[in-house]
């Protein structure tokens, strides 16, 4: 077995400290807090019934609400309960982000 070398080192507590800080970005920082009484509705509602259900390979995360203008809201073929449109992101084991994708509340 081989001795590891300096560069290797230097490599791997590199990725060690890279990969802490994307653990904090994806658990702390990447986290949404809704601004007032409506977006705080619309998150709770739309945790409970969509988010409580995950499995760790895709786990969902809420990261923004938008509000819809009435053109948006109009372009739709459904019924909305609140007139926001949440941005969600989706991680791998909760922690590696792979994707974002968009959803309603749908009456």
């Amino acid at each position: 077995m081989r001795k590891i070398t300096s560069t290797e080192k230097i490599y791997l507590v590199l990725v060690i400290v890279l990969f802490l800080l994307l653990l904090i970005k994806s658990l702390w920082i990447d986290g949404y807090h809704p601004k007032n009484d409506l977006e705080n509705a619309v998150y709770n509602e739309y945790k409970t019934e969509e988010l409580n259900n995950q499995n760790i390979l895709r786990y969902k995360r809420i990261i923004k609400l938008y509000k819809l203008s009435d053109e948006e809201i109009d372009a739709l073929d459904f019924i909305l309960e609140y007139e926001y449109k949440i941005k969600l992101r989706v991680y791998l084991f909760g922690v590696i982000p792979y994707m974002e994708e968009s959803d309603y509340i749908v009456q």
